[in-house]
């Protein structure tokens, strides 16, 4: 009996039909050229493989891989040294929107100007320690900074709740306590220059009522030429003259009652300052609202005050090329803040910290 073909239907999973994602492709890596004064004495060659290692190490972020309809690239630059340390340098795994998309797998010129976030590795650049954080004090004798506060450990390394991590050698502090008498002394300074300030307007405003050599001279000139218009210039200043006088009676007694209490305000902190011992003098600074705004009893506590460890600068002539790494994302796209965060915890931070040389 010949027996007529028959259909076969294999039961398969509901997954198969599925289509699978493919992961977002990273386009060519992208070289900023280093300017002719940083090509002529920094060693370019060997930044040129550190940079590849980077690259490899971002390349390995599947987070990023899993942000559905972006494209990935890795962009470098290497810099100037910063004083104290060497060339500073950067390698970014950036995530671009379709707007920035060129061919199959590649991006466009000003692909930058689209794109929605980075994990970024930062070669020797010390202000990268507090990037995004404002500054608690800043006074030309001291930047000082609210210490961040540990909000996740990724193996033997610390992410701060300002997302960053840093990597120094030997483990070296990224900063240290702010003392009070540093404190104390940059308010000092403040108050003297606005003391100073303030008693210069007060002088000047009570100079303004009397007649200038200036126009006394101006005056006496004009009366050789033209006595009428001297006479009328006189009238006028003197009419000036009594409209300030009555503005300064009626403004200045409160003015002169902040200016003295100002220099009151300077001399009980100079008493202060004299009469602390040596431990509250070295001790930290806890900010709140109480006088000169540091942290009263009950007082909410507002942050502690610390500055980069100068202990991370190299004295002299540089003995390590590279000698502080500082990873971070940053979403130009807010809602991509938790995947660029993830991104970066997934980071080879033992692969990184080996490059500390």
């Amino acid at each position: 009996m010949q027996v007529g073909m028959a259909a076969v239907f294999v039961l398969l999973p509901v997954a198969f039909f599925m289509p699978v994602k493919a992961a977002n492709c990273w386009a060519p890596d992208r070289m900023q050229e280093p300017d002719a004064a940083v090509a002529r004495v920094a060693p370019v060659a060997e930044w040129r493989k550190d940079f590849a290692a980077v690259s490899a190490i971002l390349k390995k972020l599947t987070t990023l891989e899993a942000i559905p309809d972006k494209r990935l690239g890795v962009s470098m630059y290497l810099g100037h040294p910063y004083e104290g340390f060497g060339n500073t340098a950067r390698v970014s795994a950036g995530v671009y929107p379709k707007q920035a998309w060129e061919g199959e797998c590649d991006l466009g010129k000003g692909a930058e100007f689209f794109n929605n976030g980075h994990v970024h590795v930062v070669f020797n650049e010390p202000r990268a320690i507090f990037e995004h954080v404002s500054h608690a004090v800043n006074d030309d004798s001291l930047l000082a900074y609210f210490e961040p506060k540990e909000l996740d450990r990724i193996g033997a390394e610390v992410m701060y709740d300002h997302k960053v991590v840093i990597l120094t050698p030997e483990q070296i502090a990224p900063w240290i306590d702010v003392t009070m008498d540093e404190y104390l002394r940059v308010v000092e300074r403040q108050t003297e220059v606005q003391l100073a300030e303030m008693e210069k307007t007060h002088r000047e405003a009570y100079a303004s009522v009397a007649d200038t050599a200036e126009a006394v001279e101006m005056i006496r000139e004009m009366e050789k030429v033209n006595p009428q218009m001297a006479r009328d210039m006189r009238a006028s200043m003197e009419e000036s003259r009594k409209m300030i006088a009555a503005s300064l009676k009626e403004t200045m007694p409160e003015y002169e009652k902040n200016l003295e209490a100002l220099r009151k305000e300077l001399s009980e902190l100079r008493s202060h300052r004299a009469g602390m011992s040596s431990t509250d003098r070295s001790g930290p600074v806890y900010m709140g609202t109480g006088r000169w705004q540091l942290r009263a009893n009950g007082d909410p506590e507002r942050g502690k005050l610390v500055k980069l460890n100068p202990a991370l600068k190299q004295p002299g002539k540089l003995s390590r090329r590279i000698q502080l790494i500082v990873v971070n994302p940053f979403a130009n796209d807010q809602d991509l803040w938790d995947e660029l965060t993830q991104a970066t915890k997934e980071v080879d931070f033992a692969a990184l910290r080996a490059m500390l040389r």
